[in-house]
């Protein structure tokens, strides 16, 4: 029988680790008002994992974690995160980190749903860990 390489194997320690994370993560969200809200199903156009496809030379796939329209008519476009600032960093500078690593990555949804004629979205990053919405400017 084959084995992994080193740097694919997980140990039993690092997968009861991840799974607790996943645990808490998901226990988070559901006692966080925002949390709820942002998995609401009863929200207008509500998915989660929506598949959206762009054209041009190249067929480009993307993946939108969550995207919903609220009772306001505003198209919400949320990718969540489980990463949390290290010990060094505070939340604020995490977050201004965390903003900028995926700002490309959520301006191009927000360019697919406006091609759609979509023109009221916002979108955010969601910390279920630290249970906080952060909205892209």
């Amino acid at each position: 029988m084959a084995t992994l390489p080193e740097t694919i194997r997980l140990s039993a320690t690092s997968l009861d680790r991840a799974a607790e994370k996943v645990e808490i993560a998901v226990r988070n969200s559901l006692n966080c008002p925002t949390g709820r809200w942002l998995l609401d199903g009863s929200l207008g156009e509500s998915a989660c994992e929506l598949e959206l496809h762009s054209g041009g030379r190249q067929l480009r796939r993307s993946i939108v974690d969550r995207t919903f329209i609220d009772n306001e008519g505003t198209r919400w476009i949320v990718d969540y995160k489980t990463a949390e600032p290290s010990g060094e960093e505070s939340q604020e500078e995490f977050i201004a980190a965390q903003l900028e690593q995926y700002r490309n990555q959520l301006e191009n949804y927000r360019k697919l749903f406006y091609a759609r004629g979509e023109r009221n979205i916002r979108c955010a990053l969601y910390f279920p860990l630290m249970q906080r919405l952060v909205e892209l400017d």
